[in-house]
């Protein structure tokens, strides 16, 4: 209120030093007149049509107080104020209602107080007075309304990205979940099956194998506490703090050797310094592919390869089939092993690729290391 006062106070001070110094005869009640004009201006945001109108309309009565209506300025200054509220808050051009009605006003107070009549010219001049501020108002009032709307559509674009990067962090979450509990669970069951085959004949070692069943467990236990917690870690909401990497590559392949899968692991280049999304992400991808060699695998035994290079990090992994009609190295055609990793490397702008070519069951992933990481 006191901001819409600012201006209207300014315009009634200005007129009545304006009126003193004309020396207008009825000199209190001229400035009455405008003091009640601009008193009324100061609720223009509200019934806008209404105050506007009336404040304007009240200037028409300077005349018959002896300040004519082409002396002072500032009644000129008021009722250009009121023009331009008519079209800054008014929806459309329901304004034009007012100023139609102000300029008849003021062209009827001009031909009973004028002498002669004013003319054409006349009339013309009451509308340049009011056209200017009224239009000055519309294209405000259009500005405003534009940059509403843009401010709109910029929080309805960063709610659409925020439920696009809350989805995005659930599928992530849902695979690491996949991985951790495909490999734990696969690893254990096989532990288990060697320790009942062990127990009779050599009981140490079936000892031995269910140890690895409980090492597996608390594993996985832990694991999916970490991505548990990482629902509701609101300093870490899109899961970017490190849990595995390459760089633990021969802890790794230590558990499935422990687990019954030989594995020749040939690494040419540094697994070090990797970006966090690239070092998990290729941390998962071996940890999916030798779960399925584990599980599917013909021989007990696998390849894998990684290649750093400037420009990428390749991962190749080869494995003997245990039939040569599952194209997915495996009998779980609904499995979300390969859905998950392709997901995984087209996040990072890379590529998979996986076949079954005279029963070897081949899968190459290149993450690229151009892309930005947090």
């Amino acid at each position: 209120m006191w901001r819409d006062a600012v201006i209207p106070v300014a315009l009634a001070a200005l007129g009545s030093v304006e009126l003193v110094s004309l020396g207008v005869p009825r000199l209190s009640a001229a400035i009455a007149v405008e003091v009640t004009a601009c008193a009324l201006l100061v609720l223009r945001r509200t019934a806008t049509l209404l105050v506007c109108t009336t404040a304007a309309l009240t200037l028409v009565a300077l005349p018959y107080l002896g300040a004519e209506l082409d002396q002072p300025a500032a009644p000129i200054l008021i009722a250009a104020l009121a023009s331009f509220s008519l079209a800054r808050y008014l929806p459309r051009h329901r304004g034009l209602l007012g100023i139609v009605v102000l300029i008849l006003a003021l062209i009827a107070t001009q031909r009973i107080t004028m002498s002669p009549p004013p003319d054409l010219a006349g009339a013309i001049f009451v509308v340049a007075i009011l056209a200017p501020p009224y239009a000055f108002g519309w294209l405000t009032r259009r500005l405003a309304d534009g940059h509403a709307l843009h401010t709109e559509l910029l929080l309805e674009r960063q709610e659409a990205l925020r439920r696009e990067a809350v989805a995005s962090e659930r599928a992530r979450i849902a695979r690491d979940l996949h991985d951790v509990l495909a490999h734990s669970v696969s690893a254990m069951v096989v532990q288990a099956e060697a320790a009942a085959d062990l127990v009779p004949h050599a009981p140490g070692r079936a000892v031995a194998a269910l140890h690895e069943v409980t090492a597996a467990g608390r594993s996985a236990l832990a694991e999916t506490g970490h991505l548990l917690r990482l629902i509701r870690d609101s300093q870490d909401e899109l899961g970017l703090s490190r849990d595995h990497g390459l760089d633990q590559l021969d802890n790794l392949i230590a558990r499935f050797d422990h687990a019954g899968l030989r594995v020749d692991v040939r690494v040419d280049g540094s697994l070090e310094a990797l970006p966090v999304g690239v070092d998990s992400a290729g941390y998962r991808i071996v940890q999916e592919t030798l779960t399925n060699a584990l599980k599917h695998g013909r021989d007990g035994r696998a390849t894998l390869t990684i290649v750093r290079t400037e420009s990428a990090v390749t991962i190749a992994a080869l494995n003997h089939a245990a039939t040569c009609d599952q194209p997915v190295g495996g009998p779980q055609p609904r499995g979300l092993g390969l859905v998950g990793m392709k997901e995984r490397v087209a996040a990072l702008g890379g590529h998979l690729s996986h076949e079954l070519v005279d029963g070897v069951f081949a899968v190459t992933a290149c993450l690229p290391l151009n892309v930005e990481q947090a």
